[in-house]
């Protein structure tokens, strides 16, 4: 349903362009595995307290974990951006996963009574299936988060290689997120008022080489 009415919402023409809060949604890492595993610990242990405003966290919990992903799911669908969708899905299941994780174990650490016993076997095996999507979900958490620091990593080299070339005095055209193509691991330089040599090309070839 939340799917749903985001995806109606952003059909709306005048709604189609990708904020900073909707961006931030569609990476998720490591981290992100993190803040959901101490938010559910946080959060059980509050409900847990025998007093109704503790009631409120759940309300503030489902707000900033799991709503703002759905939304920014229909977002990606209402805009055909299927990498926003499938990003924004994958926090959705970070969050949901390991907050019901943490939940899962507060519940043991407090010895909640069952109201249902399951069978050994049974158990095992929901057991088993509940710690196999854990790990696969933090594995990928994990690959994400090295695939953004070597991201991060390029374009801070790429920055240093710019400013170096600007203090030499050559004038540029464009800002740094049209110059570095991280994609294509390429630096673009649009470069006016002066002709530069050969020299300078191989020069500064160099000092890329020399970033790495």
């Amino acid at each position: 349903l939340s799917i749903l009415t985001s995806f109606l919402f952003f059909s709306i023409p005048i709604f189609k362009e990708a904020t900073p809060e909707i961006i931030a949604r569609t990476r998720p890492d490591v981290r992100d595995v993190l803040i959901a595993i101490f938010g559910g610990l946080a959060l059980f242990i509050s409900i847990s307290r025998p007093r109704p405003e503790f009631n409120t966290v759940a309300g503030v919990a489902i707000a900033t974990a799991l709503m703002p992903p759905l939304c920014t799911a229909g977002f990606g669908l209402a805009t055909g951006n299927l990498n926003y969708f499938g990003g924004a899905l994958f926090l959705f299941s970070i969050n949901s996963t390991f907050i019901a994780l943490a939940a899962f174990f507060i519940t043991k650490y407090l010895r909640f009574p069952m109201v249902k016993y399951l069978n050994k076997t049974s158990q095992k095996r929901v057991s088993q299936l509940a710690y196999t999507v854990a790990i696969v979900i933090f594995v990928f958490s994990i690959y994400l988060f090295y695939q953004l620091y070597l991201e991060n990593h390029y374009k801070t080299q790429a920055e240093r290689f710019i400013h170096g070339i600007k203090s030499e005095g050559v004038h540029l055209i464009g800002n740094d997120k049209e110059i570095i193509d991280y994609k294509n691991k390429r630096i673009k330089l649009y470069v006016f008022g002066t002709t530069y040599s050969p020299k300078d090309k191989l020069r500064w070839e160099n000092q890329l080489d020399d970033l790495g």
